[in-house]
């Protein structure tokens, strides 16, 4: 007979532990490592790291309500479960280390030819195809 594992809801801590924390976390790491190993020499490392830190925790948040939305907007279409447990947590972290990755790799302040909305949308866009893409592809049907 095959495996049936039951279905067990998730806590509200249990989604919005790894969920917010994840992405705080792996934020304040990012901007560490980029302040003091990429850091082309413009201003010191610890003003690097101090804005850095400012600008990360205004992006964690706003990344973490995305992911929330998101989640909730899945699981409202019945098509995945809330990310918990160590999925949870590594599902966050890697979607906002992708993001982190491609900032470094493509900066959103170099799309200034294109106005606010250019930078807006340098800014969003990953935003939004790690987060849709982290949580359909890496979440646990329903």
């Amino acid at each position: 007979m095959a495996d049936q594992t039951r279905y067990v809801r998730p806590t509200v801590g249990g989604w919005l532990r790894p969920l917010i924390l994840g992405t705080f976390i792996t934020t304040y790491v990012s901007v560490a490592i980029y302040a003091f190993v990429f850091n082309m020499g413009f201003i010191g490392p610890w003003i690097a790291l101090a804005i850095g830190l400012a600008v990360g925790t205004a992006w964690a948040t706003v990344y973490a309500l995305l992911l929330g939305l998101i989640d909730l907007c899945l699981l409202w279409l019945k098509l995945r479960r809330l990310p918990v447990g160590w999925s949870g947590w590594l599902n966050t972290a890697a979607s906002a280390f992708a993001v982190h990755v491609v900032y470094a790799i493509v900066k959103p302040h170099s799309f200034y030819k294109l106005g606010v909305w250019g930078i807006a949308a340098a800014i969003a866009v990953p935003m939004l195809v790690a987060a849709i893409g982290a949580r359909v592809a890496g979440g646990k049907k329903i």
